[in-house]
């Protein structure tokens, strides 16, 4: 920054400070062509400044100047200068911009200087900068480039590029409509603090994050706590976390914004004097309305702690003892709980509250994977207007939608075919790592060589082996960006029993012989899963996939079509009970024991009894189009978004490899 805009800045707040007695003003601070709006509220003889940053503005509230809200009993001793983001003036539908500036504006720089020098004028010893989402985003920031400082943020963000695409693509064309992409934002101003933070902390942080928000838990959070730790042993560095009593992107409650007040009231900044202090204040050892600090105490009383923290746990063990003595442990239980007035009155179409809610945003990366059903899922997503990914999209040279299915096409959103097995949908990630690579990877047919773990993409085969390995490395790159970058992955288990190599393991989804390659039993062996196995397998692909993409959710739902054939001992149909059972409760085990997995019961839907089979076709097999409605229908409400309004869905067929077992009857 020049040291003609650094002297005018002095100047300028200098100006605005103007007033040294109690009592809140609007300044607006002009410098270097911007115009800063601050909220100012004077506390004479305060050692301390809170600086406040705002997060996204709705419209309905867009009337004047937004300014963060203060928490009175939080910060009602110090200094407050609440900062208003002057980029949002750049359009009317801009609703946030991280305090990141806008083209011929060095807001960054600027406001940092603000900052700075406000505190140096007001003798404020302690600086502490505090938001919450995109505020928190600019309260770390800000924090950062102030050494000494404390930044308080709640559920902020950290990586620009992680959070909204559609709100950092408005952001994008409204202040920098010079750059082309999203991703060229981190060439004119810092949208990622990860790196900034993974150069070490000038400051000290307190992290406020919801559990329930687990967007932000996954795709924020854990990337900035990952640079911290790597870059130094100790850090002065606070995560509380906790469930804020509702799902989703919240207001923090009374007791996390009490760590506002632990950083302004501490004797010292140093994290055990910060937590020690909001202990006391949230338990209520400590007056908020006291200006004199808590001081440090001379020695730790366990005793003491054990009594105030064992009415937090007696508790709710008391109250459900008495309700325990005044009824049943169904009383007050919703209808949903309940057969009679959840099934047996009402009609098959009107049940309601099927699922659990599923978090779900329209921003989400969505793809999908699995057996012929999920085929049904993406298509509806895609049709909806979500934001699917289709990492292989069809060339333009197909004359029809069915001309590009048939080559697997517009089916997932990779050109994989269908994953019937948990095994091929493991090996499936491992491939594209190039952690796996099969011992027995084309197959031939009357002279033609076919892809063994994708055969049906190319009906007719390719000339060469050659040809067949090249598509398939290409391919692999596609599935590893979408594994990479997905925020949610929906797939559809649909089968235990699959035909596996003798020579490594490797599952295949068809049989050899069916339609490429030649069944030879030395070389090949059918698998029926069992419950353990498949457990193991999703259970070791949702360790990997978190791995390369920590933020990524998982989906999962059972397919209701039937086998087509087993090549077990057992009549098709208990091997189909068998098969369904199995996946069912694999779902549902993964589903309770981990916070990043859900379960949809588009099985339940179409395949339990009380449908009474309206949901198949003639054939008892294949889903009529009311059967896939009703399902759909059910998981945008599960999702909480509502089938866009006037979109017309059109039906489209399925291709499912297994089907072809029929065939050969």
């Amino acid at each position: 920054m020049p040291q003609s805009v650094k002297e005018e800045i002095t100047s300028r707040v200098a100006g605005a400070l103007r007033f040294r007695r109690s009592g809140t003003r609007d300044r607006v601070i002009r410098v270097a062509g911007c115009s800063i709006p601050l909220r100012i509220t004077i506390n004479p003889g305060s050692k301390n400044i809170v600086f406040a940053f705002h997060g996204a503005v709705h419209q309905d509230s867009r009337s004047g100047t937004t300014f963060a809200h203060f928490p009175n009993r939080q910060t009602a001793h110090s200094h407050q200068i609440s900062i208003a983001d002057p980029s949002l003036a750049k359009h009317r539908d801009l609703s946030i911009a991280w305090y990141c500036g806008h083209e011929g504006a060095d807001i960054q720089g600027i406001v940092s200087a603000i900052c700075i020098e406000a505190a140096r004028l007001l003798g404020a010893e302690r600086r502490i900068y505090t938001g919450g989402s995109g505020g928190g985003f600019a309260a770390l920031y800000f924090s950062h480039r102030d050494p000494g400082s404390v930044a308080v943020v709640f559920n902020p963000q950290t990586r620009i590029m992680d959070y909204s695409g559609r709100l950092v693509a408005n952001y994008r064309k409204a202040c920098w409509p010079s750059l082309t992409k999203d991703a060229d934002l981190a060439k004119v101003t810092c949208a990622d603090l990860v790196p900034l933070y993974q150069k070490g902390l000038t400051n000290t942080v307190i992290y406020v994050q919801s559990h329930g928000d687990r967007r932000h838990f996954t795709r924020q959070l854990m990337p900035l706590v990952g640079a911290i730790a790597r870059a130094s042993e100790r850090q002065n560095f606070i995560l509380h976390s906790d469930y804020w009593g509702e799902m989703g992107h919240v207001s923090p409650p009374e007791e996390a914004i009490a760590w506002l007040a632990a950083a302004c009231k501490a004797a010292t900044t140093q994290v055990e004097d910060l937590i020690q202090t909001w202990h006391d204040i949230a338990h209520g050892a400590a007056n908020l309305t006291s200006e004199e600090p808590v001081l440090p105490k001379a020695e730790h009383q366990p005793e003491t702690k054990l009594q105030n923290v064992a009415p937090q746990i007696t508790a709710p063990l008391r109250a459900a003892v008495q309700e325990a003595a005044h009824g049943h442990p169904y009383r007050g239980r919703p209808e949903r709980s309940f057969w009679k007035p959840a099934i047996s009155e009402r009609h098959i179409a009107d049940l309601d509250s099927l699922s659990q809610p599923i978090p779900f945003d329209p921003d989400d990366r969505i793809a999908t994977a699995g057996s012929c059903f999920a085929q049904h899922i993406g298509h509806h997503l895609a049709q909806r207007g979500c934001n699917y990914m289709d990492l292989e999209p069809a060339p333009a040279a197909f004359g029809s939608r069915e001309e590009a299915q048939a080559r697997g096409y517009n089916l997932f959103s990779c050109r994989f075919g269908n994953i019937y097995t948990s095994r091929q949908l493991l090996q499936l990630l491992l491939a594209a790592q190039g952690r796996h690579t099969p011992a027995d990877a084309v197959w031939m047919r009357d002279g033609r060589f076919f892809d063994a773990l994708r055969p049906s993409v190319e009906p007719r085969g390719t000339a060469s082996a050659q040809d067949v390995l090249a598509a398939r490395k290409q391919h692999l790159e596609h599935v590893l960006m979408m594994f990479s970058t997905l925020d949610l992955l929906v797939f559809t288990l649909g089968l235990t029993e699959g035909w596996e190599s003798r020579l490594d393991g490797t599952m295949y989804p068809t049989a050899p012989g069916t339609i490429a390659g030649q069944y030879d039993p030395s070389r090949y062996a059918l698998r029926n899963l069992r419950y353990g196995e498949v457990m193991a397998d999703m259970e070791t692909f949702w360790r990997e996939l978190r791995i390369i993409n920590p933020g990524a959710r998982l989906l999962l739902t059972v397919s209701p079509v039937p086998l087509a054939a087993t090549a077990g001992e057992e009549h098709v149909l208990p091997a189909t009970v068998y098969s369904k059972s199995v996946l069912r409760a694999v779902a549902g085990d993964l589903a309770e024991d981990h916070e990043g997995i859900h379960y949809f019961p588009s099985y339940e839907i179409i395949a339990s009894h009380p449908a009474k089979g309206m949901f198949f076709e003639p054939n008892q097999r294949e889903v009529n189009p009311l059967g896939v409605e009703l399902v759909m229908k059910n998981f945008f409400i599960a999702t909480g978004m509502a089938d866009l309004s006037g979109s017309e869905i059109t039906s489209t067929g399925i291709v499912c490899e297994e089907g072809r077992l029929a065939d050969l009857l």
